[in-house]
C-alpha cells in the first residue's frame, strides 16, 4: 500500500448515539485487521453504514432517507470518528492534537450537519481532506457494504477499471488522459467553433473583399476620371489657346492686311487727287475747246447768215433789177451796183472766213474729240480710282471691324483661359493630349457610366474590409495555432494514454499473479486484463476465474454462483490490498454464498493478508466464527432487547 505519510491506524474509534439499533456505543478501532462479527440482526453492518455516512458516503443500502437512521423515538443521531491527527504531514494540520473528531448530527426531519471538532463545518471541508488522503467511502473496492460482492460482478468493466484505478492511485494517469482528451476535446471545439467561425468571417470577408475589390476599381475609375477630367481640361485650354493663337495669327494677319489696305487707300488718293487735276485740266480744257467752238459755231453761224442774207439780197436785187429794166422807166441803179457790190464782196468775205470757220471747226473738233478721249480716259482712271479707293475704304472699315471682332473674341478668350488654366492647375500638371475633346468626352462617358454602379461605394468599404481581412487573418493563424495545438494536444494525449495503458498493463500482470497465487488456494485459476480501446473512457477492467479445471471466464452476476463469485471478488481484493492507497478499507459479509470450507479458507486468507499490511485499516464483517490470531482484532456485536452492544476481544 502507498504511504500518504499519515499513521497506520486512521480511525481511532466510533462513537455511536441514537443510531439505528444503537443508543450509546463506541466501537474501538485498531491499526491492520479488525474483525466485526455476530449473528445477523446484531447491528454489525450498522457499525461501517455509520462510518460510511460520517465520511460522506451516498449510499446507504438500509435506509432510503438519512431521517430512518435515527433510533425509533428520538430527535436525532450522532455518529463520531475519533481520528488519528498524527504523522509526518497531519491530515487536519489547522489542528495540533493528535486526536480529532468528526460527527455527523443527523435530525428526525432528514436535515444533518456536520461538526469538526465540536465545531460546526461544511461537509467539503471534511470530505475534501479525506479525498486528500485517497479515502472515497463511494468506491465499491475501499468500503464494500452487504450484498455489494454480487453488484460489484454487475457493474460494468468501465466502472470496475475506474474504481481500481482510484483505489490504488492511478487516477492521476486517467486524470492526465482526461484532461489531455477534454483539453483536444476542447481544442477540437473551439477549431470547430473556429472553422464554423471562420467560414461565416469568410463570407463576410470575401463579401467585402469582392467590394473592396469594387472600391478599388472605383478608385482606378476615378483616378481615370480625374486623369480624363485634367486631361480635357487641359486639351480645351490647348484648343483654346490653338484657337487663341490662330484668332492672334488672324488678327496679325488682317492687321497686316489693313496697314496695307491703309498704305493702298493713302496711295489711291493721291492716285485720286492727282487724276481729279488732270480730270480737271482735262476738263477745263475741253470746255476751254467747247467755248472756242461755241465761238466758231457763232462765226460759221454768222458767216452763213451773212452768207445767206447777201445771196438772198442778191437775189432779190436781181429780180429788182430785171423788173427796172421792164420797167418803161428806168431808175438809176448805181447806188445799188454799189451796194450790191458790197454786198457780193461781203458774201465772198463771209464765205472765205466760213471756210477758214469751218476748217478751224473741223481742226477744233478733233482737238475736242482727242481731249475728250483723254477725259473720257482720265475719267474712267478717275472713277476706277475712285471705287477702287471706296471699295478699299469698305474693305478697311471690314478689317477692322473684323480685328475689333478678333480682338474682342482674344480678350473673351484670354478672360475663358485664365479660370480655365487655375481649375486645370489645380488638377494637375499642365499636359498635351493629341485626342480631340469629342474622343476624350466619349471616354469620359464610358467612365462615367462604369463607376454608375459602383457610386454607392464609400472609403468605409475600405475600413470595413480591412477590419474583416485583420479578423479574418487573425482567426486564420489563431485556427492554425488552434491545429497546432490540436496536434501537440494529441500527441500529449497518445503519450499519456501510452503511458497509463502501460502502467495499468504492468499493474494487472503483476495483480494477475498475485490474484491467481489466492486462487490456487480453492483450485481456480483466473486473470485480469484491461479491455482496451482507443477511447478511455471505453476501456474497462475483467476479472476472469475459472473454477474446478474449467476455462476462466468474466466474472458478472450470472455465469458463477453466488459462493464462486464471493471467493473470486476475495481473492481479487485481497490481491488488491497492498496497493490501495486508501487508510481505511471495509467489506461486510465477505464470507456470503460461501460453504464453511471456503469461508475458512479465506478468513485465514483475510488474516493472513492483514498480517503482511504494515500501514492502514481493515475491517472485515462476517456473521460467521472466526479463530481469533494475533494480527486481527475482534469485535463483537450482539443484540440485547433490541439495542446493539459491543463488546472487544483482546
Amino acid at each position: 500500500m502507498v504511504s500518504n505519510g499519515s499513521s497506520a491506524q486512521m480511525i481511532k474509534g466510533v462513537v455511536l448515539t441514537n443510531f439505528m439499533s444503537y443508543e450509546n456505543s463506541y466501537v474501538p478501532l485498531e491499526p491492520g485487521l479488525n474483525l466485526i462479527c455476530g449473528p445477523n440482526g446484531a447491528g454489525k453492518s450498522s457499525i461501517l453504514l455509520a462510518i460510511s455516512v460520517v465520511l460522506g458516503q451516498a449510499y446507504t443500502e438500509r435506509s432510503k432517507r438519512l431521517s430512518d437512521l435515527v433510533k425509533w423515538g428520538h430527535d436525532e443521531a450522532r455518529v463520531t470518528l475519533i481520528l488519528d491527527n498524527t504523522g509526518e504531514k497531519r491530515p487536519f494540520p489547522r489542528f495540533h492534537s493528535d486526536l480529532v473528531t468528526i460527527t455527523r448530527v443527523i435530525k428526525s426531519t432528514g436535515t444533518y450537519y456536520y461538526l469538526l471538532q465540536n465545531k460546526s463545518a461544511p461537509k467539503s471541508a471534511i470530505t475534501d481532506v479525506l479525498l486528500s488522503l485517497g479515502l472515497n467511502p463511494d468506491n465499491i473496492l475501499v468500503i464494500m457494504h452487504q450484498f455489494m460482492v454480487g453488484r460489484f460482478a454487475a457493474v460494468t468493466a468501465q466502472d470496475k477499471l475506474k474504481m481500481l484505478e482510484e483505489a490504488v492511485g492511478f487516477e492521476s494517469y486517467r486524470e492526465e488522459v482526461i484532461d489531455a482528451r477534454q483539453r483536444l476535446e476542447s481544442v477540437a471545439s473551439e477549431e470547430h467553433s473556429l472553422a464554423q467561425v471562420l467560414e461565416s468571417t469568410k463570407e463576410t470577408h470575401d463579401y467585402w473583399k469582392r467590394e473592396y475589390e469594387r472600391y478599388l476599381q472605383k478608385q482606378q475609375l476615378e483616378t481615370k476620371l480625374e486623369a480624363l477630367k485634367r486631361e480635357l481640361l487641359w486639351s480645351r485650354i490647348q484648343r483654346k489657346k490653338e484657337a487663341l493663337t490662330h484668332i492672334e495669327a488672324r488678327i496679325e494677319s488682317k492687321t497686316r492686311a489693313l496697314q496695307s489696305i491703309e498704305n493702298k487707300i493713302q496711295e489711291l488718293a493721291e492716285s485720286k487727287k492727282k487724276r481729279q487735276a488732270k480730270f480737271d485740266e482735262l476738263n477745263l480744257g475741253r470746255m476751254e475747246l467747247e467755248d472756242s467752238r461755241v465761238e466758231l459755231v457763232k462765226q460759221l453761224t454768222t458767216h452763213e447768215l451773212n452768207i445767206e442774207w447777201t445771196t438772198n439780197l442778191l437775189q432779190n436785187f436781181q429780180s429788182v433789177e430785171a423788173e427796172q429794166e421792164a420797167s418803161p422807166t428806168k431808175p438809176d441803179l448805181q447806188s445799188l451796183d454799189k451796194m450790191k457790190s458790197s454786198w457780193r464782196e461781203m458774201a465772198e468775205d463771209s464765205q472765205g472766213k466760213l471756210v477758214r470757220v469751218k476748217e478751224k471747226m473741223a481742226a477744233l473738233n478733233e482737238k475736242i474729240a482727242d481731249t475728250s478721249g483723254r477725259l473720257e480716259d482720265a475719267l474712267t482712271r478717275l472713277i476706277d480710282t475712285n471705287v477702287e479707293y471706296e471699295v478699299s475704304g469698305f474693305k478697311m472699315k471690314l478689317l477692322t471691324e473684323e480685328v475689333a471682332d478678333l480682338q474682342a473674341q482674344v480678350r473673351l478668350a484670354k478672360e475663358e483661359l485664365d479660370p480655365m488654366v487655375a481649375a486645370a492647375e489645380k488638377a494637375g500638371a499642365a499636359m498635351e493630349s493629341p485626342r480631340k475633346n469629342l474622343e476624350i468626352m466619349l471616354e469620359i462617358g464610358a467612365v462615367e457610366e462604369q463607376m454608375r454602379p459602383l457610386s454607392t461605394l464609400s472609403a468605409d468599404v475600405e475600413k470595413m474590409y480591412s477590419s474583416y481581412a485583420k479578423v479574418y487573418e487573425e482567426l486564420k493563424q489563431k485556427a492554425d495555432q488552434v491545429a497546432q495545438n490540436r496536434q501537440e494536444v494529441l500527441t500529449e494525449l497518445d503519450k499519456r494514454l501510452s503511458r497509463w495503458r502501460d502502467v495499468l498493463s504492468s499493474f494487472l500482470e503483476q495483480l494477475t499473479g498475485r490474484y491467481n497465487e489466492i486462487l490456487g488456494t480453492v483450485g481456480a485459476t483466473g486473470s485480469i486484463r484491461l479491455i482496451s480501446s482507443r477511447d478511455i473512457e471505453k476501456c474497462g477492467v475483467e476479472i476472469m476465474v475459472g473454477f474446478k479445471g474449467n476455462n476462466p471466464t468474466a466474472l458478472d452476476a450470472f455465469t458463477q454462483s453466488g459462493g464462486e463469485r464471493s471467493i473470486a471478488m476475495m481473492a481479487f481484493l485481497l490481491g488488491l490490498q497492498q496497493h490501495i492507497t486508501s487508510p481505511f478499507r471495509a467489506i461486510d459479509e465477505f464470507d456470503v454464498h460461501m460453504d464453511p470450507k471456503n469461508r475458512e479458507l479465506v478468513t485465514q486468507l483475510i488474516m493472513s493478508s492483514s498480517g503482511a499490511m504494515t500501514e492502514g485499516q481493515y475491517v472485515a464483517i462476517t456473521p460467521g466464527q472466526v479463530n481469533v490470531t494475533e494480527n486481527s482484532h475482534v469485535i463483537v456485536v450482539q443484540n440485547v432487547a433490541g439495542t446493539s452492544v459491543v463488546s472487544e476481544l483482546k
